[in-house]
């Protein structure tokens, strides 16, 4: 499960999400990663970002990589 919430205050939204990863096969879990990045910048010091939830992966590459290089 994960929690993404975004807060509207009077200067800016405030994007928030959990930070562990499951990675499972099969229906079973394989991994845990207690450090997941799931809200990112899209582009360095511009203020895009985007945050997942769900796969965080397709194939071998990460969610947040693909996004980038789109």
């Amino acid at each position: 499960m994960t929690i993404c919430v975004a807060v509207k205050v009077h200067d800016c939204l405030v994007f928030a999400a959990d930070s562990a990863l499951s990675v499972v096969e099969g229906g079973e879990t394989v991994n845990v990663y207690a450090h997941g990045n799931k809200v990112f910048n899209l582009v360095k010091g511009l203020p895009v970002c985007a945050m997942f939830c769900g796969m965080g992966n397709i194939g071998h590459s990460s969610i947040s990589s693909l996004a980038k290089e789109l």
